[in-house]
């Protein structure tokens, strides 16, 4: 998406704002989203053990 903004943007096309957008959108992802998928990976490879020793009562 951003590679494709960048490109369009170098064409200057009439909806400049359209591909602007998309380039701060894509920002936003890699600042925020992106850094999320290191601890998501930890937590889905410890699998669930810990949580499947409670009895069903427990709950």
């Amino acid at each position: 998406m951003a590679k494709i903004a960048k490109e369009k943007l170098a064409e200057n096309v009439e909806d400049k704002q359209f591909y602007e957008t998309k380039l701060v959108t894509a920002r936003f992802f890699f600042e925020r989203i992106i850094p999320d998928v290191s601890s998501l990976l930890v937590k889905m490879s410890a699998g669930s053990k810990t949580m499947m020793e409670l009895e069903a009562e427990a709950f």
